[in-house]
């Protein structure tokens, strides 16, 4: 043994070696030169390219030609001891396989080779974590050749050769938890989910608590729904949401599963409970024809127009007049929900449902009562809520409508002493506050006794009304330093001085608010 030799091991030193050779690992491992690595890098990326293109040839020649090519290019990789490696490996761009590309592209000729001949995966996760069912399931083209051929189970249709294979899994689940049936399901593939549905699990959930039923009942079409025959199990299944299956059928206006639901011995317990639920289910999107059939059938019409009132297609409810016939009268344009202490009205303005508030306003029952009714809490009307939401649209409705009734309620004030003008003042409400001005002075002069008072001592009688920290809307507008409603009060004021020494509970005036602010707001 050479001594310097081991003295160099004794030391932990490295034996000298030439800085292009290799060092062996293991004497039965076969290192791959750097040179061997970068072209077989660039072959294997030569055969995703192809097996993309390959896929979704529509020539037969041209693809069989094609797939002899890569053939030869996968004999080429002389370091890879299975080329199955290589055709399951998922390409960097769409992170998907050549399985999954055969099955998108429904080339049955490509799907074979891999799965027959290489072996490949028959549930290998691509992009999504979609396996090639989840993507036969949503193909198109085989809905379309499934139909062509009568769906006949000696077909040799891509899914049917999926479902045939002994190590398939019918319910695998992609990244949103969906089942290949969520998918066909979703997509109203009526011959695929007909295939699908009697070996698969119905009550699988997605990341949202849906299975494939509550799809069936939201996308499905009649022909969908016929496979989906009305299970009492249905109303156990519930999304994270809390919906049933039934309750998504009306919401998306399937009344033939609602009219069977209603109708099952099990419902029969509490019909009344039943009936309600849906009609909220109905109001929430666009169930029209549910809940034309329903209303009637309600116990609570108060609830049913609330929930009207608050959701985003509620007017096209409130436009059918068998629907408004029920649900719009004295008392339940009157009542007050028990959580908020909201009219319908109230709902309305606050969701900024500006269709919903012409409908409401324009019925004969939406008298002065109805602008004077107050929420629980706050004790405000309708005209606080509207200075909050600041919509002109529903701005416009609301002082019109409070024209009928001599202005006699826009300043009323809330637990708290704020009048609508107050806020409109906090919240830089401009329009709402120039809508309301005209129409408080035309209030407060008829209203104030002496027949010296002119319009300008009305305003200042408006004005003066101070919230329990003892400030005025004036005030407000100061402080906040709201420029355009000061200066419009001002323009309004016969004694704009009057208004700006006002005092509040601390003694100061608007100049010392707006001395503050370091601002020249006047």
């Amino acid at each position: 043994m050479n001594p310097s030799l081991n003295k160099r091991k004794l030391r932990g030193q490295a034996p000298n070696t030439s800085q292009n050779s290799s060092i062996p690992i293991d004497e039965g491992f076969d290192t791959i030169p750097v040179s061997d690595q970068i072209q077989e890098g660039n072959t294997t990326q030569t055969i995703h390219t192809m097996l993309k293109q390959i896929a979704f040839c529509q020539e037969d020649e041209k693809w069989k030609s094609r797939w002899e090519s890569i053939e030869n290019l996968l004999k080429r990789l002389q370091h890879k001891r299975d080329p199955k490696n290589v055709l399951e490996k998922l390409d960097e761009e769409d992170n998907y396989a050549a399985i999954h590309y055969a099955v998108q592209a429904n080339n049955k000729y490509v799907f074979k080779k891999l799965l027959n001949e290489y072996k490949c995966d028959v549930n290998l996760l691509g992009c999504g974590g979609q396996a090639p069912l989840h993507l036969a399931a949503s193909s198109s083209d085989i809905e379309r050749e499934l139909n062509e051929t009568n769906n006949s189970e000696q077909e040799d249709s891509i899914l049917h050769i999926l479902l045939r294979h002994g190590k398939i899994r019918i319910n695998i689940q992609d990244n949103q938890q969906r089942t290949p049936l969520h998918h066909a399901v979703m997509r109203n593939h009526v011959a695929i989910v007909k295939l699908i549905k009697n070996r698969a699990t119905l009550d699988v959930p997605d990341v949202q608590g849906a299975t494939p039923i509550h799809y069936a009942c939201r996308f499905g079409n009649s022909e969908m729904l016929k496979n989906f025959p009305f299970d009492p199990k249905w109303l156990n299944m519930k999304t994270l949401d809390k919906k049933t299956p039934v309750d998504v059928a009306a919401e998306y206006d399937h009344f033939d599963i609602v009219e069977t639901c209603l109708n099952n011995a099990p419902m029969s317990t509490d019909p009344n409970h039943a009936v309600n639920q849906f009609i909220l289910a109905a109001a929430r999107h666009r169930g029209n024809r549910v809940l034309s059939y329903l209303a009637p059938k309600a116990y609570n019409a108060q609830m049913q127009l609330y929930w009207a009132c608050r959701q985003p297609c509620g007017h096209k409810l409130l436009s059918d007049e068998d629907i408004t016939s029920f649900l719009i009268n004295k008392d339940t344009m009157s009542h007050q929900y028990k959580n908020d202490g909201f009219t319908p009205l109230m709902t309305a303005v606050k969701y900024r449902r500006i269709e919903c508030v012409k409908a409401l306003i324009a019925s004969p029952f939406c008298d002065k009562t109805v602008f004077e009714k107050r929420s629980l809490e706050l004790r405000r009307t309708v005209f606080h809520i509207c200075a909050e939401t600041k919509v002109n649209g529903i701005t416009d409705l609301l002082l019109n409508a409070a024209e009928k009734h001599q202005y006699s309620n826009l300043l009323l004030s809330d637990i708290m002493g704020d009048t609508p003008l107050h806020i409109c003042a906090r919240v830089n409400n401009i329009d709402m506050a120039n809508g309301l001005l005209p129409p408080v002075l035309q209030y407060f002069s008829k209203s104030v006794s002496s027949s010296k008072t002119n319009s300008s001592e009305a305003l200042q009688t408006a004005l003066a009304k101070k919230n329990n920290n003892g400030l005025t809307a004036f005030h407000e507008a100061v402080e906040y330093g709201r420029e355009e409603i000061v200066k419009r009060m001002l323009e309004l004021s016969d004694d704009p001085k009057k208004l700006i020494h006002e005092i509040d509970q601390q003694l100061r005036t608007s100049l010392h608010m707006a001395a503050l602010r370091g601002e020249d707001i006047f």
